[in-house]
């Protein structure tokens, strides 16, 4: 009996294969295709350059293309290699974030952690208060929030974050997301400013130079992008990383910047800044947050939306204006 049972129930086992490929193997291919060498690769993956260049050379028998090549100029990939790197970030993303999955979550004594990203300026006018918030619901919660430049949500989520904070413009359509909150543009100069000493209007604010947040190889800053849009220019003479760092740096100068009215107004009672609005209408500055679709219903994930929605909830309403400045 035992054996006819047996033979009955091996038809109905799961026979799941990739092919040749396991996930070893992927994960060693997109670990070479971000390191600069083979021996960073390695170390990355804590495996000798022995075992590495063997998952490589299964990879390249695989496929039958060489993938990455190596010169004395760094590692280059093959168009194979190129259209591979993508989708296996993808893959180990989902991956990753599948272990994350719980069938049910307890703030009081979970030790879940969790992978935010969010702009400067999102984290200091709005996400430090949530972080208040998870820390005395959850004292066990782990929270990594890594500041991010403007940049399209789905690139941001093939480096594993859990929940990305940004505006609606750069959100990924593949995507669920919720709004939050709503901001404006501001610019800031310094109360020394005579340029601004009667206010900001549109030829000021073209003539004078400006300091900018820009990020990226290409220098790509958020904020041209939506002045070109406009058909409006400023002269971008001091480019920085971070939002945070621009009211210091137009203190005793003559240059502008342009950043979050909230973030500005925060900042203004403190330093010898002006804050002004912008001479010319832009459209709003909406945020939201953006979570892996295979997540929607993950316990862990439900609530932590909910710490977010909730304070965004009690924000302060946007002022309409900002007149002409605030000190």
């Amino acid at each position: 009996m035992a054996g006819r049972a047996q033979a009955r129930s091996a038809p109905c086992e799961p026979k799941v294969h990739l092919r040749g490929l396991n996930l070893n193997l992927l994960v060693a291919f997109d670990a070479l295709a971000g390191a600069p060498t083979l021996t960073e690769a390695a170390q990355r993956l804590s495996l000798t350059q022995s075992a590495l260049s063997g998952a490589l050379k299964q990879l390249r028998q695989h496929y039958n293309d060489p993938l990455i090549l190596f010169s004395a100029a760094g590692p280059r990939l093959t168009p194979l290699g190129e259209r591979l790197r993508p989708i296996i970030r993808n893959i180990l993303v989902i991956a990753e974030d599948t272990s994350k999955l719980s069938s049910e979550f307890d703030p009081a004594s979970s030790a879940a952690i969790f992978d935010l990203r969010a702009a400067d300026w999102i984290e200091l006018i709005f996400l430090k208060d949530v972080l208040g918030d998870i820390a005395a619901k959850a004292p066990g919660v782990s929270v990594s929030v890594q500041s991010t430049a403007p940049r399209p949500a789905k690139d941001i989520f093939a480096e594993n974050a859990d929940l990305v904070l940004t505006s609606e413009a750069f959100l990924d359509p593949d995507r669920p997301s919720e709004y939050l909150f709503e901001d404006a543009f501001a610019c800031i100069a310094w109360t020394g400013n005579t340029h601004v000493a009667a206010g900001l209007d549109a030829g000021t604010f073209e003539h004078l130079y400006h300091v900018g947040v820009v990020t990226g190889a290409e220098g790509v800053s958020a904020v041209d992008e939506m002045l070109r849009r406009h058909s409006v220019r400023r002269n971008l003479t001091v480019r920085t990383s971070a939002h945070a760092i621009l009211p210091q740096v137009i203190i005793g100068t003559d240059l502008l910047a342009v950043t979050s009215r909230r973030f500005a107004m925060q900042i203004a009672p403190s330093l010898p800044v002006a804050v002004f609005d912008l001479p010319f209408a832009v459209g709003p500055l909406r945020i939201a947050m953006q979570w892996q679709a295979y997540r929607e219903s993950d316990p862990a994930m439900l609530w932590l939306r909910e710490q977010v929605a909730a304070r965004a909830r009690i924000m302060p309403a946007l002022p309409e204006s900002i007149g002409t400045s605030v000190q």
